[in-house]
């Protein structure tokens, strides 16, 4: 994978020259502009992309901006079979399954979203990816999300959210041979959803690529190398913000960054 990345807060000028780096219809996003453009708007960016957002005062242009404008995966340097397995959990408004096609357009892609509203666009950005309504978690059942218009970083909650099914990955991945991919963004459970999954399940995977967060009981985000390394992945890590990729039988190892603490 590429080398680490530096991130950091962007004042409100700096934002907006982002954008208007970044869009092309930047006009839809910029006030007082943004008052014109209502409802779900098309947003195209000046590298040739483009995806719809429910709103353009809405979190998915951030979305947008990163993973379409910014790869902020690194998906690039990622090497797949042609006819790869991908497994995307926490598909979101369906930026990564759109990348993933871009670059593996004959790939099957299985994304899992459980937000309703985010289901709603990712069938819009992604209808050649088969979207499964559920949640990742540590067993199947239920649980509750956060409600909440943000739409990014939705959380399982204890009470007070909206109920959704979930699943473990034991019993996402039961009916697979084999995954080249497994994409995990799920905004905090993923120590829940690995942690509990059987050896035998994550032998079927050769590639793990996962935001991560930390973990009760452990320094920074070491419980993501102790878990792959494990499971016999080499582990790399992406950026300081914690993003983080597995593949078996890989001969390049990078170091856990610095986190500001």
């Amino acid at each position: 994978m590429g080398q680490i990345t530096r991130k950091g807060s962007l004042s409100k000028f700096e934002n907006i020259r982002r954008r208007i780096r970044t869009y092309k219809t930047w006009y839809k996003i910029i006030f007082p502009f943004n008052r014109i453009f209502r409802g779900v708007q098309h947003m195209r960016l000046r590298n040739g992309k483009s995806a719809y957002v429910r709103s353009v005062r809405s979190m998915d242009v951030n979305i947008i901006s990163d993973v379409l404008g910014g790869n902020e995966y690194d998906l690039e340097q990622l090497r797949l079979p042609p006819h790869a397995t991908i497994v995307d959990l926490g598909g979101n408004i369906g930026t990564f399954a759109m990348e993933m096609h871009r670059l593996f357009p004959t790939a099957d892609i299985i994304s899992y979203e459980p937000y309703p509203a985010n289901c709603e666009m990712f069938t819009m950005n992604a209808p050649y990816a088969m979207l499964v309504q559920k949640a990742a978690s540590g067993k199947t059942g239920a649980v509750q999300l956060e409600d909440t218009s943000n739409y990014v970083g939705l959380r399982v909650v204890e009470k007070g959210g909206i109920k959704v099914e979930a699943e473990s990955l034991d019993d996402i991945l039961k009916d697979f041979e084999k995954v080249d991919l497994l994409k995990i963004d799920i905004e905090g459970s993923e120590y829940e959803v690995l942690n509990n999954a059987s050896t035998g399940t994550l032998k079927k995977v050769d590639r793990i690529l996962m935001e991560t967060h930390d973990v009760p009981g452990f320094d920074d985000l070491e419980w993501a190398e102790q878990i792959l390394t494990k499971h016999g992945f080499t582990v790399s890590w992406i950026d300081k913000l914690g993003i983080v990729y597995g593949e078996r039988h890989a001969t390049e190892v990078r170091a856990a960054p610095e986190r500001a603490r």
